[in-house]
């Protein structure tokens, strides 16, 4: 059923990530952008805006690791989530040759190495660091473990092979970087199931840990300067309406503003 409102729509969002692939692509005159600043806040959001019946807002939050732990049968129905860890991922998930093309990008001498090392692409190389520390993440959480995953330093934990180092050495890595510690026994007793339950899943990788762990790969192929955030630029720049479009929210977005007669998007709806 159509519902009419006289305002803007509003979505609320986590962060300058969403800012960031959106902007361009939001319709502007028929939707306002609301930041709120993390997943608790735009949960909590999301929260008040269906126990209040607020009418035309929405909240766009990242999954995480939220299918595996039981969070994500909490949300409420104003609540549209990435369909992997968060929405840069959703962009590397939906679209791999975009994040091959920047890699290539930004130094395909690099990027030729470590394929005629490893015999597999870049972006590969890329993912299977990249989850090497999706079962931690799971242990930390469902242990009520802060450790400190953000801005993981990749470089520590590539081996010369480009494979990931092994978990023990993986789990010092985040020790040292992180107040609250994980206990190796813990990790013992728990590592076979929670890779079990990770593994094959790139979609549970945060998307920049991908683009971490392949400036990480590509320096050590000789791109010395490269890091995350020029990966993280060239990526988002490159993200167009063909990409966007490709998107979980994207259908589930356009069909809330539809219910306004209005569109959350610039894009047209792809043939």
């Amino acid at each position: 059923m159509q519902r009419q409102v006289s305002g803007k729509l509003l979505l609320v969002v986590e962060g300058d990530d969403e800012d960031r692939v959106l902007f361009g692509h939001i319709n502007e005159p028929d939707v306002t952008l609301l930041v709120a600043g993390g997943k608790g806040e735009v949960l909590a959001a999301a929260h008040l805006i269906h126990s209040q019946q607020i009418p035309a807002a929405i909240a766009l939050i990242d999954r995480d690791l939220d299918d595996l732990t039981g969070q994500s049968s909490a949300y409420p129905p104003t609540a549209v989530a990435t369909r992997g860890y968060d929405l840069v991922a959703d962009i590397v998930g939906v679209n791999t040759a975009l994040l091959d093309r920047v890699l290539r990008v930004h130094s395909r001498a690099a990027t030729e190495h470590i394929e005629s090392q490893t015999g597999v692409s870049a972006t590969e190389v890329a993912f299977r660091l990249a989850s090497a520390i999706s079962p931690l993440r799971l242990i930390a959480q469902e242990h009520g473990v802060a450790s400190r995953f953000r801005d993981f330093p990749f470089g520590l934990a590539l081996a010369a092979d480009y494979t990931p180092k092994p978990w023990e050495d993986l789990v010092d890595i985040v020790n040292s970087r992180s107040q609250a510690k994980l206990n190796h026994s813990v990790l013992r007793a728990n590592i076979e199931a929670a890779t079990a339950r990770t593994s094959g899943r790139s979609e549970l990788c945060g998307g920049h840990d991908v683009l971490g762990a392949a400036a990480a790969a590509l320096r050590q192929a000789g791109a010395r300067q490269l890091s995350a955030h020029h990966l993280a630029a060239s990526l988002l720049a490159a993200t167009d309406c063909s990409t966007v479009q490709l998107l979980d929210p994207y259908s589930e977005l356009q069909a809330w503003a539809g219910r306004y007669t209005r569109s959350a998007f610039l894009c047209e709806v792809a043939a």
